[in-house]
């Protein structure tokens, strides 16, 4: 008799051979798929490569001096700004510009000086929050408090800082501080290419004085500080 298996082994064996068919077509289905792909290098938004570079410096600039006195070459904004009259005065030591003011040299008590110190943010783009500061000068050692009195020369010394913006318009005062007293005064926030002029009255006071002439020969050292913060 012949055996009724025969069939169904010719059957699994073609179902296999299907299987592997259609294994196949997929395997080649896979290998045949399209690729693309994009590459970008971040740019600095001006047309150029990479992020950051020239312009995002930060410069402070402040009205040049005359070379023997040592003198403002302007005493508005204005005028540094036409005449192009500005310098660097990023050193903080002894090596530090020295700006002059008229009559300092023969200031007696109850005496007031002043000057005008043109100001500009430099920068290419940045905008710049400024603010201004006295603290003692690198260049010297101020007097100490004379014989019969209990105030030293720096100790008498009143400030009155008025703030002007580019254009002369005053936009803040601030009167009779200390020395100590000016410390971080606002001066604004200055777009890139603009700036504006901080003017200084010092007033050498009287009171509390027993003798004036204790005070002859006596001399301050101070220094004016501008800082900036870009914004």
């Amino acid at each position: 008799m012949e055996s009724t298996n025969t069939p169904r082994k010719s059957y699994r064996k073609r179902t296999a051979i299907a299987a592997g068919s259609l294994l196949g077509v997929a395997a080649l289905i896979t290998a045949a798929a399209f690729n693309d792909s994009a590459f970008l290098n971040f740019g600095n938004g001006n047309g150029g490569d990479g992020i950051g570079g020239g312009d995002n410096t930060f410069d402070i600039q402040v009205v040049d001096t005359a070379a023997t006195t040592n003198l403002p070459l302007a005493s508005s904004y204005a005028d540094a700004e036409t005449g192009k009259f500005w310098q660097q005065a990023n050193k903080p030591g002894a090596d530090g510009v020295t700006i002059g003011i008229p009559n300092a040299e023969t200031m007696t008590p109850g005496d007031t000086i002043s000057t005008s110190i043109p100001f500009k943010n430099d920068s290419k783009k940045l905008g710049g929050d400024l603010v201004f500061s006295l603290a003692d000068s690198p260049k010297g050692t101020s007097s100490a408090v004379p014989a019969g009195e209990t105030k030293s020369m720096a100790d008498l010394l009143r400030y009155t800082v008025e703030v002007k913006d580019a254009a002369g318009t005053t936009t803040a005062t601030y009167a009779d501080l200390t020395q100590a007293g000016v410390d971080n005064l606002d001066l604004g926030e200055y777009d890139a290419g603009t700036g504006g002029t901080v003017s200084v009255s010092i007033t050498w006071t009287t009171t509390g004085i027993n003798d004036p002439n204790n005070y002859q020969g006596n001399s301050a050292y101070v220094q004016a500080q501008f800082v900036g913060t870009s914004v």
